[in-house]
């Protein structure tokens, strides 16, 4: 479970707990200790494992680690961030990149009869859509589709400073300044 120290993460963990032991994976060890402690007092069997999921390598450590502990049945990412207070790069890195890791990483270990569920932001709506944008995703499974998609991030946080993550509203009349959806 990424992100089970969270508000839907910890309601899921409560719930899969009275059947299932769970991984609690996230970046903050001190939400997860004290997640941890909320469902030990519900009786849930859980263990912690510090990860980054813009990581591979940490998340591959935590799929590894899963499997480690038995069947691996229930794979659960609510793990992402808000554009409120998060920079593009790291929309990027943690709400794309880290369900990519996610599913990389675990699909090699889901049983026959798992099930992985990831829940998604729709962040990434917060950005201008441009041409450069469409041809990145396009290419999602060239080699360098990390580096581009960077390239692209850090463009769009350029753009996004410059002009106070506001956008223009196609057919809006030229008066009218929209922000970001919530």
């Amino acid at each position: 479970m990424t992100g089970g120290h969270g508000g839907m993460g910890k309601a899921i963990c409560k719930e899969l707990g009275k059947t299932s032991a769970i991984v609690l994976a996230g970046r903050n060890p001190a939400k997860l200790e004290t997640a941890k402690a909320e469902l030990d007092e519900l009786g849930v069997e859980s263990d912690l494992c510090k990860t980054d999921i813009a990581d591979r390598a940490q998340v591959q450590a935590l799929a590894d680690y899963a499997a480690s502990l038995g069947s691996v049945k229930q794979i659960i990412h609510t793990s992402g961030v808000s554009p409120s207070d998060t920079g593009t790069e790291n929309i990027i890195k943690i709400n794309a990149v880290g369900a990519v890791n996610m599913v990389e990483a675990f699909y090699p270990v889901l049983a026959g009869d798992g099930v992985m569920i990831n829940f998604a932001s729709v962040a990434a709506y917060t950005m201008p859509q441009t041409d450069e944008w469409t041809d990145a995703f396009e290419a999602w499974n060239e080699p360098n589709f990390y580096d581009r998609l960077l390239s692209h991030a850090h463009a769009s946080e350029a753009h996004r400073q410059s002009t106070g993550n506001c956008r223009k509203s196609a057919g809006a009349d030229s008066g009218r300044t929209l922000g970001p959806s919530l």
